[in-house]
């Protein structure tokens, strides 16, 4: 009688893992190899601008973004977050000391409440002012190839961007990144043309890329240059998808290694130093 209890919960482990592999083959689509339907900058390298030109005008402002597109920049990396009335605004960082010199993290301040505030640059006020999504959309909309650094991912945030990218039309030239496999799954489910990114792949992580379902499995997959090596890179390579992996934290210090790995594309910290935008994707080919 004293192994009923535990044929019953073998049991139940049985039946419910049979359940999860039927979901997963009806939602997800199975394991396998994906065929990649999406092409963005049509397999060329992308040099994305980080927060703009933020080495020079302040991150994530209009200036920034502004100067990059002077420079020949193709492609925006860019920080969302909530306001505490639920606008999605273009900023970095939780709390709203180091860019507009309040006390407060952004979402628990409304949009009023910083729509007037001045940002800072190396701590003197600039003429930028914190920019809505919607503002950005309206003055870049289809011309640059977007990544959507998501920062506190939600069901309401995953709306509010499938709704922008129905009105803008701009499946093929967004992705939206962050590193909650379920946020990036539910963009998937609820509209396939959406391009996503899985942040935080990284070495000793490489398994990943077989246990995530076909139809919810990341288009590009991203990390930090420090968390990068050969084996990982070599890993990618041997499946057929080095092409869709991403780095940041990549300058003119250490682009070399960005070559070395063979990746090709990269957000990068802007120096003068590095030439024109097209030489960074020459030397990236």
């Amino acid at each position: 009688m004293s192994k009923h209890p535990i044929i019953r919960v073998l049991k139940f482990v049985f039946f419910s893992l049979m359940l999860l592999s039927a979901l997963i083959t009806i939602i997800g689509g199975g394991f396998g190899n994906r065929k990649n339907d999406f092409l963005v900058n049509k397999g060329q390298s992308i040099v994305f601008a980080h927060r703009g030109i933020g080495n020079y005008y302040v991150e994530n402002s209009l200036e920034a973004f502004v100067n990059s597109k002077k420079l020949g920049f193709e492609a925006i990396e860019l920080d969302l977050r909530f306001t505490k009335d639920n606008k999605l605004v273009i900023f970095h960082d939780k709390n709203s000391k180091r860019l507009l010199g309040l006390d407060g993290n952004i979402s628990e301040l409304n949009f009023d409440d910083i729509k007037d505030k001045y940002l800072l640059f190396e701590g003197e006020y600039t003429e930028n002012k914190v920019l809505l999504f919607s503002q950005f959309l309206e003055q870049f909309g289809q011309s640059k190839i977007l990544y959507l650094d998501i920062k506190e991912p939600s069901k309401q945030i995953a709306d509010t961007l499938l709704s922008y990218l129905q009105v803008y039309n701009s499946y093929n030239t967004t992705l939206i990144a962050n590193s909650n496999i379920f946020f990036l799954a539910y963009l998937k489910i609820k509209n396939p043309k959406v391009l996503t990114v899985l942040e935080g792949y990284k070495s000793a992580k490489e398994s990943l890329y077989y246990v995530i379902p076909k139809k919810i499995r990341p288009n590009f997959y991203a990390s930090s240059l420090l968390r990068v090596d050969k084996e990982l890179a070599q890993f990618m390579k041997d499946n057929y998808f080095l092409d869709k992996m991403i780095v940041w934290g990549v300058n003119y210090k250490n682009l070399d290694k960005v070559i070395e790995l063979g990746i090709q594309n990269v957000i990068i910290d802007y120096d003068s130093l590095l030439g024109s935008h097209q030489n960074i994707v020459d030397l990236l080919k």
